[in-house]
């Protein structure tokens, strides 16, 4: 197991935060898919400690903004086939692919450590609903189209969209996690995507300021 034996009271800490956060949201869970969530902060934090994956290096702070933070946009999701672009150390997609087994998650980013990483996180957690994608999002090029992309502090609002509407399908979407939105960076959105909606997430124990910006694709030639 990823956490030592002298860690019990840890673990099992973790894994209340986790469960009540769930609740929080009303999203149905298993016992499994809270240790499975709690595994991969264990992971996180051992591999980070080589690779610098994330700068959050307390295991509650971890629970609060990688897992409440990435299930929060679970109720905004729809289709059967999301890809999680930038994932970095796998969020917002793995949280989310451990809570839905039936949804197909393509997990992309660029980076060779954390594509090395992802692929750990998938063989312990035995993740068959995740494929891991070494590329840039200007050059991916999926088989089928996406039901939705989403992100987390990846990039502008207006970039997300112009790199990711390719990807998506005719009636897709194209989700981006946020904390401040400027007005500069939400006239810039607008002027590629004018129905854009945003929605305020609330997370339990954080008082950060968080959205959900949900965009339109740009047609494409």
């Amino acid at each position: 197991m990823v956490p030592k034996r002298s860690e019990p009271n840890l673990e099992k800490a973790l894994k209340r935060k986790v469960e009540e956060g769930l609740i929080f949201f009303g999203l149905p869970f298993s016992n499994e898919a809270i240790e499975k969530c709690c595994k991969h902060l264990f992971l996180l934090k051992r591999w980070s400690k080589a690779f610098n994956l994330s700068g959050i290096k307390d295991l509650n702070d971890m629970v609060v903004k990688h897992v409440l933070d990435s299930v929060s946009i679970v109720p905004f999701l729809k289709g059967e086939k999301i890809i999680d672009v930038g994932s970095g150390a796998g969020f917002p997609g793995i949280p989310i692919a451990i809570l839905l087994p039936n949804i197909s998650f393509s997990l992309l980013d660029s980076n060779g450590k954390k594509i090395r990483f992802l692929t750990e996180i998938k063989s312990q957690l035995q993740l068959n609903n995740v494929t891991i994608v070494n590329d840039r999002v200007e050059k991916h090029v999926p088989v089928s189209p996406y039901d939705m992309v989403v992100c987390r502090a990846f990039s502008s609002l207006e970039k997300i969209v112009l790199n990711c509407s390719r990807l998506v399908a005719p009636n897709g979407s194209v989700l981006a996690m946020k904390a401040a939105l400027s007005k500069q960076e939400l006239t810039a959105a607008r002027e590629v995507s004018p129905g854009l909606k945003i929605h305020k997430l609330e997370i339990p124990s954080s008082k950060l300021p968080r959205h959900l910006v949900e965009l339109q694709p740009v047609l494409t030639n």
